[in-house]
Formats: C-alpha cells, structure tokens, sequence
C-alpha cells in the first residue's frame, strides 16, 4: 500500500520488473505494474520470518535471474501511546517489523548482490527517526533511527562489492497507514506547518527512492535524505 505501492509504480514505469513481498494482499499492486508493461510477481510474506524471506529471495531469483534493487519499505505505526503505557508486547512488534525487518531482508538479498558486484538498497526511516520527537511514538522512532544508523554501517560494509545502500526520511505523507494512526483531521491541520504547503504524497517519496536505486546516485551511498517539504526547517509562515 501507499509509498510502498508508490514505489513498486514507478520503478516499473522506469524499466524495473517489480516482485511485490508483503504479509498483505499484493494482487492490486502486481496487476498496476503489470498494466506498465513490466513483468511483476507477488509474494505473501512475513518480513520478521527470516525462513519466509530467504524463500521469497530464492522465488525472486527463480523468476528473473538477479536482484539489482531492495527498497525497504514495509513497515507499521501503531496507535501512539506514552513511554510509560507503552507495553513490551507494542515495543516488541514495532522494533521486529520496522528494524529487524529491514536487517532481514537486507541479509537475504546480499549474496546474490555480492556475486553480481552490484547493487541498490533503499531504507525507509522517518523524520521521527532523529530528527523530530513526537509524544506516544517512542517505539516508532527508536526503530526509525535504527534503520539510519545501520544504513550508514552496512554501507562501508557492501560498498567494495559494488553495492550502495540509502536511507530516506519522509515527513508527513499522506497514506491509509498515517491516517489510521493521526487521522486524517491531524494531518490536514499539519499542512500548515509546511512550507510547501501541502501533505506529502507517496509518489513524492518514490520518485527519490528511485533515484537512489539508479545510476545517477552511484556515487551516493550511506546517506538519509529528508522528503518532508521542508517541514523539519520549522513551520512557514502564514
């Protein structure tokens, strides 16, 4: 769904076969980028199953011989709740899914990388990862600052075989998921704090992921860049 569904789109439209793996229905999404003209598979798969991950790697490569991009981007925000409400039980899932979700699927997709001497990762952290601090969200942005801190590691890591690896920060975007967990009302009123003026858009974060995963950023790699509006510069003026 949203930025993931987003990204999926314009990778296809810029030449990519697309594998869609998420632990939701991925039907919609693979029936989009078919109608791109690509090639486009789906996968049903737990993120936090590292079993589940290697076999939706092996069906990828299965399919279309090699993996040259992994965009990370399957991630949950739950309802926010104070430090000192919050369960072991919401930290837990949070952490699994946002943190440990992108080391497996990274790790998974490495050798083939490896062997290829090439590669592309894109993260998803958050503005909320480092940046920002927000009441209620203490589990969502320790694992978004996670993500930055071991995009930056992995990326001295892999970068001799090739291989770049690149985080992106967005603000706020507008997605089922954001609404769910503000609501909509929230996040109109956000609006006005940015200087562009306006919500983000799945497509906006995207179009940046597919700049990290081409060419033209092959000299870029450790980096986290902010898709907010400008609303981590402080609120525009009215």
């Amino acid at each position: 769904m949203g930025i993931g569904r987003a990204t999926a789109l314009v990778l296809a439209e810029k030449g990519a076969n697309i594998c869609v793996v998420d632990v939701l229905p991925t039907e919609k999404t693979v029936q989009l980028a078919k109608e791109t003209g690509r090639k486009a598979l789906g996968i049903k798969a737990d993120i936090t199953n590292w079993q589940e991950i290697t076999d939706a790697v092996k069906l990828a490569l299965e399919n279309f011989g090699r993996i040259d991009i992994l965009c990370n981007i399957a991630g949950i925000a739950n309802f926010p709740s104070l430090t000192f409400d919050l369960t072991e039980e919401e930290w837990d899932r949070t952490l699994n899914v946002n943190l440990k979700g992108t080391f497996l699927c990274t790790k998974a997709v490495l050798p083939t990388m490896i062997e290829q001497k090439y590669g592309r990762i894109v993260c998803l952290s958050s503005i909320s990862g480092g940046l920002f601090g927000w009441p209620g969200w203490s589990h969502y942005a320790a694992s978004k600052a996670g993500i930055v801190g071991f995009v930056k590691t992995v990326a001295q890591e892999v970068g001799p075989y090739g291989i770049t690896i690149n985080a992106i920060a967005p603000g706020i975007i507008e997605t089922d998921l954001s609404e769910k967990a503000v609501g909509l009302a929230e996040l109109k009123k956000t609006a006005k704090s940015v200087p562009l003026g306006r919500i983000g858009q799945p497509s906006d974060v995207a179009k940046v992921v597919a700049f990290f995963a081409s060419d033209e950023a092959g000299y870029v790699t450790g980096q986290c860049i902010l898709v907010d509006g400008g609303l981590s510069l402080g609120p525009a003026y009215e």
